[in-house]
């Protein structure tokens, strides 16, 4: 049986999700093959087009305790992993300290070190998980435009080293996050060397270089984190993500609830899916509803275009300046579930990797 130890799940809208978030990495990788997605990107989502879905029923004891983020450990050793506790924004983190990992800064989300040893099955509702409290003074222009105060956390962009394409001589917060947004994607953000009232750049492309300033530092910025061509967010289906710590996992004849102190335990194991096969029928479902779309593109197949990945999204997500609705939950989730109910690829299944692997070593 594969073990869950130390690992996230999901259920399929959840699973989903966390698919259609990395969908536009080809054509991140394609513009930006050496920004932080691409180079030191954690394995699972690079090799997103690679993975295995494997089916699971879970006991657990419905005592559901803070969502650890699970990972491999460094970002690619797949044979260790690691369970952090995940806070949405500080000061969730009680210091600064904490808010790092093993591969250093991980921006204004952050990890907590007490997750370590923590018994209960974790939960987070990935609808809820998405929306972030402005500060009380951030103007409501830039909320609206997604931009997220990096100030507030101490950080600044290094005004050296961005692209800016354009300059407002002086201006207040509320004009930088007007002008980004009226700049839709072209804007990944902007910054303020001296503060309100100087000048402010208007930045693009993929900017990870921020700067750690003192309290006494006039600098401000705002940014767009996992916003961009193609962006989708890994709770626009909704769901739920899990987390299984070794420590809470029921031994022997040992069930949840059954005052052993265990918390959850795998009931059963089904199919094991290549994620490519899933992945495919999702994609088609997606591209046939949005074929108005795909069909103006100069190369309607090809993930790593603009044009593609900008289809994807505004399938998913609807474009209501277009009137555009956007697809049901529902029809994105039918492909998911024929992948599991049926073997057979001309009815929408998958078959079970392990099972095909037998075949061929008996042949």
């Amino acid at each position: 049986m594969t073990t869950l130890n130390e690992k996230n799940c999901g259920d399929i809208n959840g699973d989903i999700g966390f698919y259609l978030s990395n969908h536009n990495l080809a054509y991140e990788c394609a513009v930006f093959p050496k920004s932080d997605d691409c180079v030191n990107s954690n394995a699972i989502e690079k090799n997103s087009q690679s993975n295995i879905f494997i089916e699971f029923e879970i006991e657990v004891d419905g005592g559901f305790g803070p969502y650890q983020m699970c990972n491999p450990e460094h970002g690619w050793d797949t044979a260790n992993w690691e369970c952090l506790t995940y806070c949405e924004e500080p000061p969730n983190c009680p210091t600064w300290k904490s808010q790092h990992n093993s591969l250093e800064w991980m921006g204004p989300t952050c990890f907590c070190e007490n997750g370590r040893s923590n018994k209960t099955v974790g939960r987070v509702n990935q609808t809820d998980n998405h929306h972030h409290t402005p500060p009380k003074n951030w103007p409501k222009q830039c909320d609206a435009a997604g931009l997220v105060d990096i100030s507030a956390f101490g950080y600044c962009l290094n005004s050296s080293d961005v692209k800016v394409i354009k300059t407002l001589p002086s201006a207040s917060v509320a004009d930088c996050c007007t002008a980004c947004g009226a700049l839709n994607d072209a804007c990944s953000g902007w910054v303020m060397p001296d503060g309100p009232g100087g000048a402010c750049m208007i930045v693009t492309g993929e900017v990870d270089d921020f700067e750690h300033v003192s309290g006494k530092n006039k600098c401000l910025a705002g940014f767009k984190f996992n916003h961009g061509i193609g962006h989708i967010s890994d709770g626009v289906l909704g769901g739920f993500w899990y987390s299984t710590p070794t420590a809470g996992e029921c031994t022997g004849e040992e069930k949840p609830g059954d005052g052993s102190g265990c918390t959850w335990r795998v009931a059963s194991e089904g199919k094991h899916v290549n994620s490519s096969c899933v992945n495919a029928f999702i994609d088609e479902v997606v591209e046939s509803a949005g074929h108005s779309c795909f069909s103006k593109c100069a190369q309607p197949r090809n993930e790593k275009t603009a044009c593609y990945a900008t289809c994807f999204a505004q399938t998913i997500n609807g474009n209501a300046t277009a009137g555009i609705l956007p697809m049901t939950k529902e029809a994105i989730v039918a492909p998911f579930s024929k992948a599991f109910a049926s073997n057979n690829p001309k009815q929408g299944g998958c078959p079970d990797v392990r099972k095909t692997a037998l075949d061929r070593d008996q042949t």
